[in-house]
This record gives C-alpha cells, structure tokens and sequence, in this order.
C-alpha cells in the first residue's frame, strides 16, 4: 500500500496517484479481439512499440505520455484481458498537472456495493439419475436459510459530472 499523497491530473481528466518511486498504476481491461484488429491496423509499429503505445493512451490519453512501461495479466473476463500497467509520466508533459492529494476538490460518486456470500447446506434425497438429483436440488435451493460461510464486496464507483 502507497503513502504518496501526489497525484496527477491527466489530459484525459483521470485522476491517478503517484508512488514513492515516481510511478502511476492502472487497471484496464482489453478485449483481444479489438486489440488484434487494432494491432493489424498499426503493422507499421514494431511490436513493443504498438503494445506500450496502445497501454499509454488507454491509461492516458495520450501514446507517449506514459514512459518505462511495466505491466501484469491479472485476470481475464472470457474474450477479455485485465492488465495492472504502471510507469512514469513524461515529465513536463501539457496537460498534466501534479498536485498533492488534498488539493483535489470534493467530488460526488454513486457506488453501488454488490455482497456475493457463498454458503452451502447438505440435503439427501431420491432421484433416478444425477441429473434429475441436480435438478431437485436446485429446485429445493430457494426453500431454505444459508449460514454465510464466506463473503466478498464488489464495488463499482461512477462519478457523477
């Protein structure tokens, strides 16, 4: 977990922290589909160049603007992949303004917080084939109280304009 207190306004009104060693992080999301159908539109840009590019003005708005690109897969969502990409910014980029934390005026969000708990009941009961025990499983599934026996949050924050 960072202590920075900076923060940089992006070209593209992002608002992104900065890191002790100087390095703003971001989460994206990438369909491959549209990915390889843009990679085949840049064939004139060698391969490193398209990719740091392309994750530069995801995160920024801008394709240079983002320099000493590092990244990670995270994750993936069926067709999609989820990359943590982080660098510097150019220094004395236009459009970037670097400004403490605290400097920031208030803004208002709507979050909608989504609890996913995970709980399970043991049931024994007649059925002919698997199939039809599932069945009556999950037609039986609706009647009954669950303890929770694990839980996760899912936060979604979009900020009001």
């Amino acid at each position: 977990m960072t202590n920075s207190n900076k923060v940089a306004k992006l070209p593209n009104n992002q608002i992104v922290r900065i890191d002790e060693s100087g390095r703003a992080s971001f989460t994206m999301t990438f369909d491959l589909a549209g990915l390889v159908n843009y990679a085949a539109e840049c064939a004139f840009v060698g391969p490193g160049d398209f990719l740091r590019e392309v994750l530069s003005r995801r995160a920024t708005g801008s394709s240079t603007l983002l320099q000493n690109i590092m990244y990670d897969v995270i994750g993936n969502n069926g067709n999609a992949v989820i990359l943590r990409v982080s660098g510097r910014l150019e220094k004395g980029a236009a459009g970037v303004t670097i400004l403490e934390e605290v400097d920031l005026p208030l803004r208002e969000f709507d979050v909608v917080v989504t609890r996913v708990a995970v709980g399970s009941r043991s049931l024994r009961l007649s059925a002919r084939t698997q199939e039809e025990a599932e069945r009556l499983a999950h037609d039986d599934a609706g009647n009954h109280i669950y303890d929770t026996q694990n839980a996760d949050y899912q936060v979604e924050i979009h900020p009001l304009q």
